[in-house]
């Protein structure tokens, strides 16, 4: 709620953002957490690796399904742009290199972090995931010339370190091991 104050001109401050796309980002952090602990289960599978040739191929076999489950929801709810896209995506050389671009990152971002799931445990990977929304954060700030001043810092700050807190809670609250 901090990271999204916006310091109005009499000094006061409003909340900038959209439900909508709270809801969203809350939707899409529960599926991430879900998927990581689930490939990581799985990864962990005896004799799966032989059959499926690594977590590369697991990720690509889990993006597919991905895909075919989201298609009848995206249909359903932008199908209607589908035509306005597609036209789009042939005359516009910027949508066009965009689409893949961000396509391939995405792709390779996310099979990265899933075969590091065979090096690392889950919660190394969340901190990981932590330093990653912190570049993030300050890039798009950067790149983009977006007002960071007044309290924005400090939600960002307090942001990730719930996201970085939430990571390593289970290590902080283990029992402490009895010395004889």
């Amino acid at each position: 709620m901090l990271a999204a104050l916006k310091q109005k001109k009499d000094g006061s401050f409003e909340l900038d953002f959209t439900m909508g796309g709270l809801i969203g980002a809350l939707i899409a952090n529960a599926f991430a957490a879900f998927k990581g602990n689930e490939s990581k289960k799985l990864l962990e599978t005896p004799g799966l690796k032989d059959r499926i040739g690594g977590a590369g191929n697991q990720f690509a076999l889990m993006t597919i399904i991905s895909l075919l489950t989201s298609i009848p929801l995206a249909l359903l709810k932008e199908g209607h742009l589908l035509q306005n896209f597609f036209t789009k995506f042939q005359t516009n050389k910027a949508v066009y290199e965009n689409v893949v671009l961000s396509g391939l990152t995405f792709y390779g971002y996310n099979e990265l972090a899933t075969m590091t799931l065979t090096k690392i445990s889950a919660v190394s990977q969340s901190v990981a995931n932590t330093a990653k929304r912190v570049i993030v954060i300050v890039a798009c700030a950067i790149i983009f010339k977006e007002d960071f001043s007044g309290i924005k810092p400090y939600g960002c700050a307090v942001c990730i370190g719930g996201v970085f807190l939430d990571s390593i809670i289970d290590d902080l609250m283990k029992p402490k091991a009895k010395t004889a």
